[in-house]
């Protein structure tokens, strides 16, 4: 299924961005934990094959949507978002904390299932819905952008603009200041 959804996922991740599939795909994922939670519920210690075949077939719906809008985005998102220089720790510790709690609850799924049962799936819930109004409401796009605008827009300064200067080589004025504050006079003449 992640396989399938992958590839679906990579044929449209740059016509259509980063942010809404990220923001929509947790959308989805919190009504797919709830037809899990519901289902599981009230068909999974009955005989009612059919109810039983169809909790499966959320957990399977499941696991294609979240590589249809989470697998590569949120890997690519996150390689995007940081300036390069903190670009491979930054990534580095996003996968690890994103392992790590994976790990945390695959230990702690089993035992919370046996205290309070269906109702576990809640969390998941909660916690998609949360992550898609997150999406919508704070984190920018990312398609068709350069790394340098990226940057700009998480607020940090472009070394190409702190370097070298912001003005064209056709503007009249020279002046520039640097990265101290101090007024350089700055010349174009040799700019192409």
């Amino acid at each position: 299924m992640g396989f399938i959804a992958n590839a679906i996922c990579l044929t449209y991740i740059d016509k259509v961005g980063r942010k809404l599939p990220l923001a929509w795909t947790s959308l989805a994922l919190g009504v797919e934990m709830m037809l899990i939670m519901v289902f599981t519920k009230y068909f999974a210690n009955t005989t009612n094959k059919i109810g039983q075949g169809w909790t499966i077939a959320w957990i399977f719906l499941f696991s294609f949507i979240f590589s249809l809008g989470y697998n590569a985005i949120q890997l690519l998102y996150i390689a995007e978002i940081f300036p390069t220089a903190l670009r491979s720790r930054g990534t580095a510790i996003c996968a690890f904390l994103g392992t790590g709690v994976g790990l945390i609850f695959n230990q702690l799924s089993p035992r919370a299932f046996e205290a309070i049962g269906w109702r576990y799936y809640a969390v998941f819930m909660v916690c998609n819905v949360i992550s898609s109004i997150t999406y919508f409401l704070v984190f920018p796009e990312t398609k068709g952008k350069t790394l340098e605008e990226i940057t700009e827009i998480f607020g940090d300064k472009v070394a190409f603009n702190e370097h070298i200067g912001t003005l064209s080589p056709a503007s009249d004025d020279t002046q520039e200041t640097d990265k101290d504050g101090k007024s350089v006079k700055v010349d174009y003449s040799h700019a192409e």
